[in-house]
């Protein structure tokens, strides 16, 4: 997981959109199933009432295969936070018991609300990286640790050459996970790397 970085540490403007990496941790009451796993890959869909009250839909992948859960949220659950804020929020995996979002704000003045909004369900709250949204990264935002760790690994062991230095299989057992768990990351990057680049080549067309 990536060093924590300081509310006051942000971009020298704040003007414009911002792209933040937070991890959350919810509280031990909290009811989430993704507080007892390790998940690589997540993906949520949340309807939340008036009063608060929720439903919360997920397909969590742990890389051996993924599974298909739904429940109430309580009033614990960090996730309805977002609801009440100007934001555009993913779910993007679990690492020890932490909720790892990619969230997109409209400017820096919803960051000290949002966070406070999470704290309120007694969860843990760190902000891991802020970028004005196009700014580039070391990776792109969405890219999660365990992706970053199997592409770096990917690269360096030459997979992407031809003729490759390393299948699926070399890779899988470095990580000690499966093949296809390493297939899903590497998609993953790539398709994400690909959206990146596709948008400045577009933006450097339109010039």
């Amino acid at each position: 997981m990536q060093g924590t970085a300081p509310l006051d540490q942000s971009p020298e403007t704040t003007a414009g959109p911002l792209d933040i990496r937070l991890s959350v941790t919810p509280d031990e009451e909290c009811c989430c199933p993704l507080k007892r796993c390790d998940a690589e890959s997540v993906q949520q869909s949340l309807s939340v009432a008036d009063d608060k009250t929720g439903r919360c839909r997920l397909v969590i992948d742990e890389g051996s295969g993924a599974c298909y859960e739904e429940i109430s949220t309580c009033q614990f659950c960090p996730c309805p936070t977002f609801e009440d804020y100007e934001c555009v929020n993913q779910l993007l995996e679990v690492q020890d018991d932490s909720l790892l979002f990619s969230v997109t704000i409209p400017d820096r003045s919803v960051l000290a609300p949002l966070i406070e909004g999470l704290r309120e369900t007694d969860a843990s709250v760190s902000v891991n990286r802020i970028l004005t949204a196009g700014e580039e990264g070391e990776m792109t935002p969405d890219i999660t640790e365990k992706q970053r760790e199997a592409f770096l690994i990917a690269v360096e062991r030459g997979y992407y050459e031809r003729p490759r230095g390393a299948t699926l299989d070399d890779i899988a057992e470095e990580l000690g996970i499966t093949s296809s768990a390493v297939s899903q990351r590497l998609t993953a990057v790539k398709r994400r790397l690909a959206r990146k680049y596709a948008r400045r080549y577009d933006a450097e067309l339109s010039e």
